[in-house]
């Protein structure tokens, strides 16, 4: 998926890890623990499942059948997380369309830009 050079892999005597950074890690942390300190109960998250075929993106469909499932339920979606490039995979959520689902339920919408490291061996990643 991320078309690293052979040298990288470990089928070809190289080998490496990419790790998620500290970033992704304090994001889910600091929004599980706001949610405690203003009465959300971490039960009331949803993760949302995505696959390889769509290079594990969220899917637009996917998450308006999630807020329309929990509105049926009388849960009231309030927040939704999108990415541009995470570390371990380089998943670039349709942004844009996720924008217009949060508009169309009212819901906040956090981007999260993830930086790409840039070396001599490994510039194209």
């Amino acid at each position: 998926m991320l078309k690293l050079p052979h040298a990288f892999l470990f089928s070809r005597n190289g080998g490496g890890v990419i790790h998620g950074n500290t970033c992704e890690a304090i994001v889910c942390t600091l929004a599980t623990k706001a949610a405690k300190l203003v009465g959300i109960s971490p039960s009331n998250f949803r993760p949302i499942a995505t696959s390889s075929s769509a290079d594990f993106a969220l899917s637009l469909n996917d998450v308006r059948m999630a807020m329309e499932q929990d509105l049926a339920n009388g849960i009231f979606p309030l927040f939704l997380c999108a990415t541009i490039g995470t570390t371990t995979a380089g998943v670039v959520d349709p942004v844009i369309g996720l924008g217009l689902v949060a508009r169309d339920y009212c819901v906040w919408i956090q981007l999260m830009l993830i930086a790409r490291v840039f070396s001599q061996n490994l510039g194209h990643i």
